[in-house]
């Protein structure tokens, strides 16, 4: 059974693309397509390039390889994609550790904080993700998934079932466009906010896709 047919888009490096869908049309299938967070019976026709890098030609321990440094993902759920037994400042350092000291990994665990705006962030280093806010763990989403400096960073309605007001809070804690190394591919319900994060839009139903430049 096909679940999303004729989806098609390209992205500049540093630009922002908005999949915008109502529920079910098929943009988390999407954003995980990119990535092929499937199970092995699940299939994926088409081409995907990041880059240089053909997706769909990897083996499992190549995919493993480039996960983090040529894509990353933001997922709807932190408190479920975080792991309950470690702090955030242990697994934001733990992706970041090869090839560095483990004072080095702290260090750029405690700047990724930072840049994402999290308040106390040294203290909140120490902290396990049941102690921290729905806010504040999506926070520590965003920079977990940024530790490896991705090239292409994917967020799964991060700001889903939250105002606007917040959602320009959570957009605020994002690298500005001038100073982004990397590509933005995001989907969300319909948010005003995040429209005009973003420099393209792509409006996703189940009956077909289609692009187009804002």
């Amino acid at each position: 059974m096909s679940v999303v047919n004729g989806v098609s888009f390209s992205l500049e490096r540093g630009g922002a693309l908005c999949l915008l869908g109502e529920s079910g049309s098929g943009k988390s299938v999407t954003l995980r397509s990119l990535i092929r967070l499937f199970p092995p019976t699940a299939r994926i026709g088409g081409k995907i390039r990041i880059g240089d890098v053909d997706v769909l030609s990897l083996g499992e321990s190549e995919l493993r390889q480039v996960g983090g440094t040529l894509v990353s993902m933001i997922f709807q759920e932190p408190m479920t994609a975080l792991d309950p037994v470690f702090t955030i400042g242990q697994q934001i350092a733990e992706t970041v550790v090869y090839g560095v000291s483990k004072a080095d990994a702290n260090r750029r665990a405690l700047e990724l904080l930072e840049m994402v705006q999290v308040p106390s962030a040294k203290r909140r280093l120490e902290a396990y993700p049941h102690e921290l806010s729905g806010g504040l763990r999506q926070r520590a989403m965003i920079a977990l998934a940024l530790a490896c400096r991705p090239q292409l960073l994917l967020a799964d309605e991060t700001t889903r079932r939250r105002d606007d007001e917040t959602t320009r809070r959570r957009r605020r804690s994002m690298p500005p466009s001038r100073s982004r190394s990397f590509s933005c591919c995001a989907s969300y319900s319909g948010n005003s906010a995040w429209r005009r994060f973003s420099s393209r839009t792509t409006s996703v139903s189940p009956a077909r896709s289609r692009t187009g430049w804002r």
